[in-house]
């Protein structure tokens, strides 16, 4: 009988282990934390890149989608796989912390965690650029440069030259001398002509020094009535070539400044000494002849030089202080037409608007009346006079005072209409009037290549598609009392209290019109980004905008 009940408390303890390691029926398990992964994006290069779509999905749902910098919260513990996807040129390369190419990776965190996928966004392009002095340290140009690879030319130009190179890759560059200046030595001292690089993304800056032509001869004797003996006196003479440069630029047939047109500097037998484009800059020899040639392209031709020549290409000799041609080209686009546009602030600066300005025409008819801010159409070279009148506007009863930026006081203002656009500020003395009562905005897009220049229709920088954006005004006490849409032509809040103190908020733009971008304000006119920013009853603002993910998605 013993044996059995041995068994039987054997039997016992077993059971009653099995009941202690199992859970309660009926008991609930704690809930997991969660943590933040977050997806960035790099090229080959190691830059940072921006904007690429990554989807987070869950037993193959999508749970979340976003674009890198992507940020998403995770349950700790729990399996997910993340997705990250090429866009444009820029395809998935690999993942930074395991190297693996796939696109697709699974994740399971207990932390906050981050991983950067790497995209191979093609070759990373880059430049050297060569530029040259004499001896003296003195800018010198038109020195013929030669870049290689191996024994193949790549490209080729004259200082100050900048030629196209590919980060990582090893090239060789060469400079020449010409004429006097024979090639002494790199700036950093190398002396090897041509010399190696390995090309860098930030690009690369070589500076060639030159000899031209100083030389140095030196003698010595001394007798004496009992002895011949040499001395250390000496006696020196130099010759030196004296350096020149021939610029040339262009304009159209209303004067206004035009770039970009061929230009060639040949010697006095017709070899082309440099080549580049308006405005340029030749290096020359004083004394010696040249010739310079201009070309036309597209709807402008080459006419005659400004002083009356029409001989193309035309000879000279080179001056020791340099000259300059200009060369009047017949553009047949060419607008003889520009803008004057007129704006009004009070003593202290702040926008005042709504005060009447008369312009005339060079026999002193009216042309225009109207008041501030105002935009006239001009023609180009013509005379106009500009009066502005003291009376009642946003400032209150205010009187003229004189013109901003020139101090003039002069009514009528006398001016000559350029084809850049021209801008006149009328400042008004309301000291005596209770101050202005009102707030102007205006907003502006920062230039870049994925928009065009103007939120407005068409703005002093060019075109654009006659959008505005949302401004908010509040008190001091942080309560809003106004709101209005604004682009280059400004928006103005009426009715405030003088001298009282306003809070303006420039809104972003968020997913702008269903789109995968957003608008945002990056800075006020002084460089301040705070938002909203305080401001006095008479204030005028500029607001400037960007947009991410280069503007794209509709």
């Amino acid at each position: 009988m013993r044996p059995s009940k041995i068994l039987f408390l054997v039997a016992l303890l077993s059971v009653a282990t099995l009941v202690t390691a199992l859970p309660l029926i009926g008991t609930t398990a704690e809930a997991s934390g969660t943590s933040q992964l977050v997806i960035a994006s790099q090229n080959t290069s190691g830059a940072t890149i921006t904007g690429y779509y990554t989807v987070l999905s869950q037993s193959g749902s999508t749970v979340a989608t976003g674009f890198t910098p992507a940020t998403f919260t995770l349950d700790d513990g729990q399996t997910y796989s993340v997705q990250a996807d090429g866009y444009g040129s820029c395809a998935f390369s690999r993942w930074a912390d395991t190297g693996s190419p796939s696109s697709s990776r699974t994740v399971s965190i207990t932390n906050d965690t981050r991983y950067t996928a790497i995209y191979d966004c093609g070759t990373s392009a880059s430049n050297v650029t060569v530029n040259s002095v004499d001896l003296a340290g003195n800018a010198i140009s038109g020195y013929y440069v030669v870049l290689k690879q191996g024994t193949a030319v790549v490209a080729t130009g004259f200082t100050l030259a900048t030629l196209p190179t590919t980060a990582g890759q090893t090239y060789s560059v060469q400079a020449d001398g010409y004429g006097s200046c024979a090639f002494a030595k790199w700036s950093d001292g190398v002396t090897t002509d041509p010399r190696p690089l390995t090309a860098t993304s930030s690009g690369t800056t070589f500076t060639a020094v030159y000899n031209c032509g100083t030389t140095t001869t030196t003698t010595s004797s001394t007798t004496t009535s009992s002895t011949t003996t040499s001395s250390t006196t000496t006696s020196s003479t130099s010759t030196t070539t004296s350096t020149s440069t021939v610029s040339v630029d262009s304009v159209n047939q209303f004067g206004n400044p035009i770039t970009g047109y061929y230009t060639a500097l040949y010697n006095s037998g017709g070899t082309v000494l440099g080549s580049g484009f308006t405005p340029a800059t030749f290096n020359t020899t004083s004394g010696q002849t040249y010739g310079v040639r201009m070309d036309g392209y597209g709807s402008c031709t080459f006419t005659k030089w400004s002083d009356g020549v029409t001989t193309d290409p035309r000879s000279f000799a080179a001056p020791s202080s340099g000259t300059t041609f200009t060369g009047v080209y017949d553009c047949a686009s060419a607008s003889p037409y520009s803008t004057l546009t007129i704006r009004s602030v009070n003593q202290a600066g702040s926008s005042a608007t709504g005060y009447a300005v008369t312009i005339l025409n060079s026999q002193g008819q009216a042309v225009d009346t109207a008041t501030t801010p105002l935009a006239f159409n001009t023609t180009v070279g013509q005379s106009y006079e500009v009066r502005a009148s003291s009376g009642s506007g946003s400032g209150g009863s205010c009187t003229f005072s004189y013109w901003s930026g020139n101090g003039s006081t002069n009514l009528p203002l006398t001016l000559t209409a350029t084809s850049a656009p021209q801008y006149l500020t009328g400042v008004f003395d309301c000291n005596s009037n209770g101050g202005p009562t009102s707030i102007t905005v205006y907003a502006h897009r920062i230039p870049a290549g994925y928009w065009a220049p103007c939120f407005a229709t068409a703005c002093a920088a060019g075109t654009g598609p006659g959008a505005t954006m949302y401004f908010a005004l509040y008190n001091s006490d942080g309560t809003l009392i106004a709101t209005g849409f604004a682009n280059e032509n400004g928006y103005t809040f009426t009715g405030l209290t003088a001298g009282d103190t306003y809070y303006v908020r420039a809104e972003n733009c968020d997913s702008c019109h269903g789109s995968t971008h957003d608008v945002l304000f990056d800075h006020w006119g002084d460089a301040n980004t705070t938002d909203p920013v305080a401001v006095v009853a008479g204030s005028s603002l500029d607001a400037w905008y960007s947009c991410t993910n280069g503007c794209g998605g509709g």
